[in-house]
Protein backbone atom coordinates (compact mmCIF):
# COMPACT_ATOMS: atom_id res chain seq x y z
CA UNK A 1 0.00 0.00 0.00
CA UNK A 2 2.51 2.60 0.93
CA UNK A 3 4.17 1.68 -2.79
CA UNK A 4 1.47 2.99 -4.15
CA UNK A 5 0.76 6.00 -2.57
CA UNK A 6 4.84 6.88 -3.28
CA UNK A 7 3.77 6.21 -7.20
CA UNK A 8 0.59 8.27 -6.43
CA UNK A 9 3.37 10.98 -5.01
CA UNK A 10 5.42 10.68 -7.93
CA UNK A 11 2.71 10.98 -10.50
CA UNK A 12 0.84 14.06 -8.98
CA UNK A 13 4.44 16.00 -8.60
CA UNK A 14 5.44 15.11 -12.07
CA UNK A 15 1.95 16.43 -13.37
CA UNK A 16 2.57 19.53 -10.91
CA UNK A 17 5.73 20.73 -12.00
CA UNK A 18 3.85 19.80 -16.21
CA UNK A 19 1.09 21.87 -15.06
CA UNK A 20 3.41 24.90 -13.19
CA UNK A 21 6.00 24.76 -16.44
CA UNK A 22 3.02 24.98 -18.93
CA UNK A 23 1.92 27.88 -16.85
CA UNK A 24 5.56 29.56 -17.01
CA UNK A 25 5.45 29.03 -20.57
CA UNK A 26 2.49 30.84 -20.95
CA UNK A 27 4.09 33.80 -18.83
CA UNK A 28 2.09 33.19 -15.34
CA UNK A 29 4.44 35.01 -12.65
CA UNK A 30 3.15 32.67 -9.59
CA UNK A 31 4.48 29.97 -11.53
CA UNK A 32 7.95 31.38 -12.16
CA UNK A 33 7.44 32.43 -8.49
CA UNK A 34 6.59 29.11 -7.19
CA UNK A 35 10.06 27.84 -9.53
CA UNK A 36 11.73 30.52 -8.49
CA UNK A 37 11.00 29.84 -4.58
CA UNK A 38 11.54 26.21 -4.83
CA UNK A 39 15.35 25.91 -6.82
CA UNK A 40 17.04 28.98 -5.70
CA UNK A 41 18.37 28.04 -2.80
CA UNK A 42 19.82 25.27 -5.00
CA UNK A 43 21.25 26.71 -7.68
CA UNK A 44 22.39 29.29 -5.30
CA UNK A 45 24.35 27.22 -3.02
CA UNK A 46 25.99 25.42 -6.35
CA UNK A 47 26.92 28.55 -7.49
CA UNK A 48 28.48 29.35 -3.82
CA UNK A 49 29.83 26.07 -3.87
CA UNK A 50 31.28 26.58 -7.27
CA UNK A 51 32.90 29.66 -7.16
CA UNK A 52 33.16 30.98 -3.46
CA UNK A 53 31.77 34.54 -3.20
CA UNK A 54 28.70 35.08 -2.38
CA UNK A 55 28.27 38.51 -4.45
CA UNK A 56 28.97 36.23 -7.60
CA UNK A 57 26.57 33.46 -6.84
CA UNK A 58 23.88 35.81 -6.26
CA UNK A 59 24.30 37.31 -9.43
CA UNK A 60 24.30 34.23 -11.08
CA UNK A 61 21.62 32.74 -9.56
CA UNK A 62 19.81 35.76 -10.43
CA UNK A 63 20.95 35.45 -14.32
CA UNK A 64 19.90 32.24 -14.38
CA UNK A 65 16.00 33.21 -13.45
CA UNK A 66 16.47 36.30 -15.59
CA UNK A 67 17.04 33.74 -18.25
CA UNK A 68 14.64 31.21 -17.47
CA UNK A 69 11.91 34.03 -18.01
CA UNK A 70 13.00 35.60 -20.60
CA UNK A 71 12.95 31.97 -22.33
CA UNK A 72 9.94 30.53 -20.67
CA UNK A 73 8.08 30.49 -24.08
CA UNK A 74 10.60 27.73 -25.28
CA UNK A 75 10.56 25.71 -21.86
CA UNK A 76 9.05 22.04 -22.82
CA UNK A 77 6.25 21.66 -19.94
CA UNK A 78 7.00 17.59 -20.15
CA UNK A 79 10.72 18.34 -18.96
CA UNK A 80 12.67 18.20 -15.45
CA UNK A 81 13.05 21.96 -14.87
CA UNK A 82 16.21 21.17 -13.05
CA UNK A 83 18.92 19.64 -14.76
CA UNK A 84 18.26 23.10 -17.01
CA UNK A 85 19.03 25.21 -14.22
CA UNK A 86 22.11 23.34 -13.40
CA UNK A 87 23.12 23.54 -16.93
CA UNK A 88 22.21 27.30 -17.05
CA UNK A 89 24.22 27.86 -13.84
CA UNK A 90 27.30 25.72 -14.82
CA UNK A 91 27.32 27.44 -17.92
CA UNK A 92 27.53 31.46 -16.17
CA UNK A 93 29.93 30.48 -13.85
CA UNK A 94 32.15 29.58 -16.31
CA UNK A 95 31.64 33.08 -18.69
CA UNK A 96 31.93 34.56 -15.30
CA UNK A 97 35.27 33.18 -14.55
CA UNK A 98 36.24 33.99 -17.76
CA UNK A 99 35.34 37.58 -17.46
CA UNK A 100 36.64 37.93 -13.90
CA UNK A 101 39.77 35.43 -13.64
CA UNK A 102 41.13 38.04 -11.25
CA UNK A 103 39.06 36.90 -8.36
CA UNK A 104 39.34 33.31 -9.63
CA UNK A 105 42.95 32.30 -10.02
CA UNK A 106 42.21 28.01 -9.68
CA UNK A 107 42.01 26.51 -13.04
Amino acid sequence: NSIMNESALKDNTVHINSRTLQLLREGDERAFEQIFNFYYNRIYSFALNTLFDKTFAEDITQTVFITLWEKRETIEPEIDIAPLLYRKSRAFVTIFTALFPMFFPYP
